[in-house]
């Protein structure tokens, strides 16, 4: 039996500032110079995280867990980075089936994220054990492959005319 109280603590529901910092930051706009400050500020932070997570796991000889949350600091300012980089994509350029494509992942968007973390809290033990050690290949397969399958949950679940209203 699954013990809710281990798989939803109080930080789960910490998620929802990101949903709420999002409405705040939609509605910048951002000059082609800025898109490129978010872009470098991103890389910048993404190195130097793992780099600085590399030695720590070094040091420890061990992989360290302490970095891999999403309510960590450098975690937020990528999250930032991300959505104000996309928001100021201009897709007026974009054939239809990109647009289509582009459509499809907004309207799940919202469902993924409601998914993602139940699917992380099943999958990444058996993902984790088939994917290398080395935090260099493992995290960003682990986050492609978590993504997709909270993909597929969402598009499963859109099917059931009832919820598919949760997640639209």
């Amino acid at each position: 039996m699954i013990k809710l109280k281990e798989k939803f603590s109080p930080d789960y529901f910490q998620y929802g500032g990101y949903a709420i910092l999002g409405y705040f930051l939609k509605d910048i706009k951002i000059t082609k110079k800025q898109r490129i400050m978010v872009t470098a500020i991103y890389f910048v932070n993404s190195i130097s995280f793992a780099y600085c997570n590399y030695r720590l796991s070094c040091t420890n000889d061990k992989p360290l867990q302490d970095f891999y949350s999403y309510m960590k600091i450098p975690q937020f300012i990528n999250a930032v980075c991300v959505f104000l980089f996309i928001i100021s994509l201009d897709l007026s350029t974009c054939s239809e089936k990109t647009k289509s494509i582009l459509k499809r992942l907004s309207e799940d968007s919202f469902g993924v994220y409601l998914v993602h973390i139940l699917v992380l809290f099943y999958v990444i033990n058996y993902v984790h054990s088939l994917i290398s050690e080395h935090a260099i290949y493992s995290v960003p397969l682990q986050c492609l492959l978590i993504c997709i399958i909270s993909f597929i949950v969402v598009e499963i679940i859109r099917l059931v005319p009832l919820v598919r209203k949760l997640v639209e």
